[in-house]
């Protein structure tokens, strides 16, 4: 869903918000997943890793003899800074970023995990804008919620271009699903690699269920999904010149993700992984909005256009964190509404009586984002990338039942997807 709602969500993880994080706490709960990457030692170096919109260059130096945890008695380096800042790989310029100081320590930039997540707290706006640039639900979900969401809507309900001549038909939609596997991944990071499957069923004409899990990979893996109900009331107006359909469309759901080293080293004998260390999120997401469409039928060829505007934001009560970290959930809370504009255009072209050739385009645009500036990274971007899907598909009619399937091409930002879809209707 929203960005707000992402980026509560990640915050929670990166920071180790989740109780099973507890254990680990704070930023320090991230730094050791990357640190698993490495092999076990004396000091475990994170040599210009990616963590979501930021690469990592620390190294955590072992000082309770065990080297698969990030202890009090430990003490770390650690310096972050925006992708687009590193020019040389594994080289994290900190003028570029955040660089971690201990004031007072005989050697600055080293210190203990208390005095590390202290800093961590106090820079903790500046951290999340490197991180989440934009917002987080991309970096989450390999898709911003609140596009995905948007676009399904348009998809399903606004731009129905494979069933416009229904318009003036005694029937109505009645159960309706639709499913999609999806493979993702980015421009800026040649490794990474992504899937998803998405999914969306209408109970009626104007309710639905719809979600998406995602599990993709760079130097940390995210495993995420998110899940919302949303009530979409319209009224369907005849004219002569179109079909006119005006809507109202009100969301509420869940988001959930886990994160773990991509490429665990092998343990020392008689170590055990710690789940606890693990960062993970819950966040709860709302959204609210307007839509309005327009269908006419030329010959043998149907044009749809339309549009949503939609505002949304996520929340996470305090008593989830803990006190130790409250004060994100209270930063998270305190941010403003994201609005997005969702539209697109959709043409089918009748093959015969029962199948229908269908090409749409849709375009999410954030209006307004609840992120500031940050006067820290004067240079950083944060708005939040455009999302741009390409359908082409095939819709086949036979009674009460409708099929329709094809290939959606996706794009948000340096994130590119390939998906193939699936929809049935049943009428009645």
């Amino acid at each position: 869903m929203a960005t707000r709602t992402v980026a509560l969500a990640v915050l929670l993880a990166i920071m180790g918000s989740a109780a099973t994080a507890r254990a680990q706490g704070g930023l320090s709960a991230a730094v050791l997943q990357l640190a698993k990457n490495a092999p076990p030692g004396v000091v475990r170096p994170i040599a210009g890793e990616r963590l979501y919109g930021g690469i990592v260059c620390a190294r955590i130096i072992d000082g309770n003899t065990s080297t698969n945890d990030f202890a009090a008695q430990d003490n770390v380096a650690f310096t972050i800074v925006p992708r687009s800042s590193v020019t040389t790989a594994g080289v994290c310029p900190a003028s570029a970023g955040l660089q971690f100081l201990a004031p007072g320590n005989p050697d600055a930039t080293v210190g203990t995990r208390t005095q590390f997540e202290a800093w961590a707290t106090a820079n903790a706006r500046t951290l999340f804008n490197i991180l989440f640039p934009g917002g987080l639900s991309a970096a989450l979900l390999g898709a911003d919620a609140a596009h995905v969401y948007g676009q399904q809507l348009l998809l399903t309900t606004v731009l129905g271009a494979d069933a416009v001549r229904r318009s003036a038909a005694s029937g109505r939609p009645g159960a309706a699903g639709l499913a999609e596997m999806e493979w993702f991944g980015r421009a800026d990071s040649p490794g990474s690699s992504g899937t998803a499957f998405q999914g969306l069923y209408d109970f009626t004409n104007t309710f639905s269920v719809q979600g998406r899990y995602a599990d993709h990979s760079e130097d940390l893996r995210t495993r995420a999904f998110t899940v919302a109900a949303d009530f979409h009331p319209y009224r369907e107006l005849n004219r002569a010149a179109a079909v006119v359909r005006v809507g109202a469309v009100a969301r509420s759901g869940v988001t959930y993700a886990n994160a773990s080293a991509a490429n665990t080293a092998p343990l020392p004998g008689g170590d055990a992984s710690e789940s606890s260390t693990q960062p993970t999120f819950v966040s709860v997401d709302i959204g609210a909005g307007g839509w309005a469409s327009a269908f006419k039928d030329l010959g043998r060829t149907r044009i749809v256009a339309g549009g949503l505007l939609q505002g949304s934001e996520s929340h996470v009560p305090a008593a989830w964190l803990g006190d130790n970290v409250e004060y994100l959930a209270q930063a998270i809370n305190a941010r403003g509404l994201d609005v997005d504009l969702s539209w697109g255009g959709s043409i089918g072209y009748d093959l015969t009586n029962r199948a229908v050739l269908i090409g749409k385009y849709l375009q999410s645009d954030n209006v307004k984002s609840g992120l500031q500036s940050d006067p820290s990274l004067p240079n950083l971007d944060l708005g939040k990338p455009v999302s741009r899907t390409v359908i082409a598909g095939v819709a086949y009619r036979t009674g009460a039942l409708r099929f329709s399937g094809g290939y959606r091409f996706a794009s948000t930002g340096d994130i590119t997807a390939h998906a193939i879809f699936f929809r049935s209707n049943v009428d009645w």
